[in-house]
């Protein structure tokens, strides 16, 4: 087992094995959740609720900071000057 000090071969096999389980482990919780997301209907309702909101304020960021991305879709005068004043 991994044990030894001083060989440089002996640490870095250790090493691997570590990296090598921590993978597996990995791998594991990601079969976990992939099934419980494709037998639960109230886990992907509710990813799907959060990935919503976070698309929607990235639309309402966008469309605030960069002023539609220099579209302006107003018909009147006086709409369209607030976003080219902000």
């Amino acid at each position: 087992m991994c044990s030894g000090t001083g060989n440089f071969f002996f640490i870095l096999h250790c090493a691997r094995l570590f990296y090598r389980a921590n993978r597996d482990l990995g791998r594991i919780f990601k079969t976990e959740f992939l099934l419980s997301y494709l037998s639960e209907p109230r886990l992907r309702a509710r990813i799907r609720r959060g990935l919503l909101k976070v698309e929607q304020l990235h639309a309402l960021a966008r469309d605030i900071y960069y002023g539609r991305r220099g579209r302006i879709n107003a018909r009147e005068l006086r709409e369209q000057r607030t976003p080219v004043a902000a």
